[in-house]
């Protein structure tokens, strides 16, 4: 088996294609290195903070402790899954927003769109923030997504995680959206029980 000389690449060729191409390896490297440096100099920090709520699934008579019945996997786990539609949905989200002021928040609350910051960059002014059911329906849209809820694996634990620029308020937002969730329970399980 003989192979042709042109084919094989020694280890001088090697040297004399980087030392040719040098400049343009380093160029690059410069380059891709000052984009990084420049992000990571202009992104934001976020941090991401959760609360755990175990779920009985089990069902309650508030009137007769005694009347415990229990539920088959299969409905255990509907009802685990229900429960976490519920924290997901905007009751809760509008409820915890209302409770924490995130309408006047500058991170959740009124922001200039992509629209006009560009007119405001150019000098040609610029719109007012939104208001009203706009604001109201954007401070929605921030809050739930930037929150996350899901069920632990197979357990009775649901994670309500909420991301934030500051690590004290997505703690707080966490522990709110949880307790507005129970609250809510609470308030349905004893309005049902005086009906």
């Amino acid at each position: 088996m003989s192979q042709n000389s042109t084919d094989i690449l020694t280890l001088r060729e090697s040297v004399s294609i980087l030392r040719r191409q040098g400049r343009l390896i380093g160029l690059t490297t410069l380059l891709v290195m000052g984009a990084a440096a420049l992000y990571l100099s202009l992104a934001t920090p976020l941090y991401t903070s959760e609360a755990l709520i175990l779920v009985d699934p089990s069902p309650k008579n508030l009137l007769n402790p005694e009347d415990s019945r229990s539920l088959t996997g299969t409905s255990e786990n509907a009802r685990l899954e229900s429960e976490v539609q519920i924290l997901r949905s905007d009751a809760v989200a509008v409820a915890t927003m209302a409770a924490m002021g995130l309408m006047n928040d500058p991170e959740y609350g009124p922001r200039l769109g992509l629209v006009s910051r560009l007119r405001l960059a150019v000098g040609l002014g610029y719109g007012a923030p939104p208001e009203g059911e706009a604001l109201f329906q954007a401070t929605l849209a921030r809050l739930k997504s930037a929150t996350t809820v899901r069920r632990r694996d197979l357990t009775f634990v649901v994670s309500v995680g909420v991301t934030s620029e500051s690590p004290a308020r997505a703690a707080a937002l966490a522990n709110a959206l949880a307790r507005t969730y129970i609250e809510r329970q609470d308030a349905g399980k004893i309005e049902t029980a005086l009906a």
